[in-house]
């Protein structure tokens, strides 16, 4: 890792982010429709196949009047120079489509291979369809990931707490709001923004002609038709999606939100994450009403909840048809938890620990690797540890609770920090001890001496003893042992500022016993009476030897 650091950043961030995520699952095996899991990877991809099937083609989707294609001429066609730069800028290691052409490919085309693909861009652009490929979709499915975040809601809950305004609030879910747009509405939203003749003809062939498969590891399934606007991994499909979005919060504008210095803020919208803003429940009703009739989709009422920031408890009942949607008193709201009582306490500490566990899932690969230089190592920690602990927050307010202590010792247990550190002092102090012999073994604050003399072992004690004075620390004499293998008769013992530590025919280092007599007897003994203990937490009564 640090030769790729000094050389090759790219492949060290890429081994950095492997060893961040741990091992990746992936959709191995799934519940077939009545309900018994399937194991073989053709079942597996069969049903995986009838869940999309039926999720990209819905049936409860409202109608919308067709819109007639204009006629008007071509005056201008797709430059070779356009598409060049397009080509430079795609980001390679992405998963290729039906056609198995990966970006790598396409950024290796010389002049006739660009010229080749400008013609099959204006041959498109030309006609209005395009190649059947590109409107072929391939699924892979994944175990969904964390979720995003965003700062904006902080502002406006902080502003209307200073100043006492109640806030109700109602986070929005639309049920599989990318894959269900409803049919014909993108049409009308895209022609409103004057989006026509052939470039509307050509995003309109991508769904005339859609399909997909599904697809897992290398066994791929049947294709079948698609019915729906928007297209995971396509790259216009989320352009697609933010005009859609945009057609709800202006056909929805209304009086009702919240002042926020000069501006009246009712709605903030991040993708799919909606979440209405009003000083009282009717408004907020009123508002939500609005919202789900411009949209014209399906709302999730088990996952859309109410909440009211106020300094006092205070009800709000949404409806939802005949459903009541559920007021809790905290929510998750890209990543970034939100209570009705407007402190941020639970969110510093969930950020704490999130920094925390990044720490832990490197500390073994990264914080104590002696090959990875401090330079290194710092810059680890400034590119994912404090953007972990602060990204969304540009401050924290400061509470009683927060100022309980003040810690004076520079590392403390429990902090997600004090291992880095720690790593970095004692690595220095290797350095002030290091000599040819004797040699030193160390795991952390574990350190084992070794030497042929006893006088080596005394004189080496000594050079750790300053070096850890010269920086606040000390030895613990009570636990310093000495032992020596294979020992003659005689050889004395060893003494730190005059004091003779104790010694000891054997000794444990790491969870393993090490014996001055150089047997492993205890050791091999101790470790087939750990398994047998193992095995007998697994099977209970069956391994009992009685039986």
């Amino acid at each position: 890792m640090e030769k790729d650091y000094r050389t090759t950043s790219g492949k060290f961030w890429q081994t950095v982010r492997r060893l961040r995520r741990g091992k990746q699952l992936s959709a191995n095996t799934v519940y077939g429709g009545d309900g018994e899991l399937l194991v073989s990877t053709g079942d597996i991809v069969g049903r995986w196949k009838e869940y999309f099937e039926d999720l990209l083609n819905p049936t409860d989707t409202p109608s919308v009047e067709e819109l007639e294609a204009e006629d008007s001429e071509v005056d201008s066609f797709i430059t070779q120079a356009e598409v060049t730069k397009v080509v430079q800028q795609l980001l390679g290691g992405k998963a290729p489509g039906v056609d198995e052409i990966r970006p790598e490919y396409l950024k290796s085309l010389d002049v006739v291979g660009l010229s080749w693909l400008t013609r099959l861009c204006n041959i498109a652009w030309r006609s209005g369809t395009v190649p059947l490929d590109w409107a072929t979709r391939v699924v892979d499915p994944l175990f969904k990931k964390g979720d995003r975040r965003l700062y904006t809601l902080h502002r406006v809950l902080e502003g209307s707490w200073e100043f006492a305004q109640p806030v109700h609030i109602c986070f929005v879910d639309l049920e599989k709001a990318f894959d269900r747009v409803p049919p014909g509405i993108l049409w009308e939203v895209l022609w409103e923004y004057g989006v026509r003749g052939p470039l509307l003809r050509a995003v309109r062939s991508l769904d005339n002609r859609s399909r997909s498969l599904v697809r897992i590891a290398s066994c791929k399934s049947d294709l079948f038709p698609v019915h729906v606007r928007l297209r995971q991994g396509c790259p216009l499909s989320p352009v697609l999606f933010i005009v859609f979005m945009d057609r709800i919060s202006r056909r929805s504008q209304g009086l009702e939100g919240v002042w926020f210095g000069d501006h009246r803020i009712s709605s903030l919208i991040f993708a799919d994450d909606v979440v209405l803003l009003a000083s009282s429940g009717l408004d907020l009703q009123g508002r939500f009403a609005a919202e789900c009739e411009a949209a014209g989709m399906r709302v999730s009422t088990s996952k859309s909840e109410a909440m009211v920031l106020n300094q006092k408890k205070v009800a709000c009942t949404l409806q939802v048809g005949e459903e009541v949607l559920p007021q809790v008193e905290e929510f998750k709201y890209l990543g970034v938890l939100f209570t009705s009582e407007g402190r941020m306490d639970r969110e510093i500490d969930r950020r704490i620990g999130a920094a925390a566990a990044v720490m832990r899932s490197m500390y073994r690969s990264v914080v104590v690797k002696k090959e990875l230089s401090r330079k290194a190592k710092l810059s680890i920690y400034q590119s994912i540890y404090a953007p972990t602990l602060t990204y969304g927050h540009e401050l924290w307010v400061m509470t009683e609770r927060t100022e309980e202590f003040n810690v004076e010792v520079g590392l403390h247990q429990g902090s997600a920090l004090s291992p880095f550190l720690f790593a970095i002092v004692m690595d220095q102090l290797s350095e002030d001890v290091r000599q040819e012999s004797p040699w030193t073994m160390m795991f952390a604050d574990d350190i084992v001496i070794c030497s042929e003399s006893r006088e080596q072992v005394e004189e080496s004690l000594e050079r750790w003893r300053f070096a850890l004075e010269r920086r606040g620390m000390k030895f613990t004499h009570s636990k310093t042992e000495y032992m020596c293998v294979n020992e003659r008769e005689g050889s004395g013992t060893v003494r730190l500022q005059g004091e003779e530590v104790k010694k000891v025919q054997e000794f444990k280092y790491l969870g393993s016993t090490v014996q001055s007599n150089g047997e492993c007897g205890k050791e091999v003994k101790k470790r087939v009476q750990a398994g047998w203990n193992g095995w007998r937490k697994v099977l209970g009564v069956l391994s009992d030897r009685k039986i």
